[in-house]
């Protein structure tokens, strides 16, 4: 009757512990990749870059081929809020006369910054597709903000942006909220 030897023999796959939700085994001489590695990344990073560059230069470039005032449109703040230059001054913030927008840099919720966000790109997308801008200067508010009066192709911005419901028609006083 033959023997039966006791000896395991030794294999260091025996002490690892499983690697639990790790994929698929990695074959020799091949790294593993994530989804965004590579040239993937590289495409990514640059659409993201190229989205960054034309929604500020763009606006500024907008700004300069439309306008028809001595006024224009450097940079998008916010729904209620630009950047302009005039003649002779250097960029100042101006803050749209007739109409309110949800706040974009404090809000009170996030429906409200949803809200803020779409805002900005409806303006933003009202001035791309203008084909004249124009901007009359109505004084200065609180914060030492210009306050104008923004009109895309003779038409006053702030009824495109209330009527598409981005914004509430707003003369002064108390401010309501946008939080539901």
């Amino acid at each position: 009757m033959a023997r039966r030897s006791k000896i395991v023999p030794f294999s260091r796959d025996y002490r690892r512990p499983p690697k639990w939700g790790m994929g698929l085994p990695k074959r020799r001489g091949q790294r593993r990749r994530g989804p965004l590695s590579g040239l993937g990344a590289k495409v990514v990073l640059g659409l993201v870059l190229l989205l960054l560059v034309i929604g500020t230069a763009g606006d500024a470039a907008n700004g300069w081929i439309k306008a028809a005032s001595d006024c224009r449109v450097l940079k998008i703040v916010d729904g209620d809020t630009v950047t302009m230059s005039c003649r002779g001054q250097w960029s100042k913030r101006a803050r749209i006369r007739g109409l309110d927008t949800p706040e974009l840099y404090s809000p009170g919720c996030p429906s409200e910054y949803r809200r803020a966000v779409a805002a900005t790109y409806a303006l933003r997308w009202t001035l791309l597709t203008a084909r004249r801008i124009s901007i009359f200067r109505d004084g200065y508010d609180i914060y030492d903000r210009a306050l104008i009066r923004l009109r895309v192709d003779g038409v006053n911005v702030s009824i495109p942006m209330i009527s598409g419901g981005w914004a509430r028609s707003y003369d002064g006083g108390e401010r309501k909220g946008w939080c539901a």
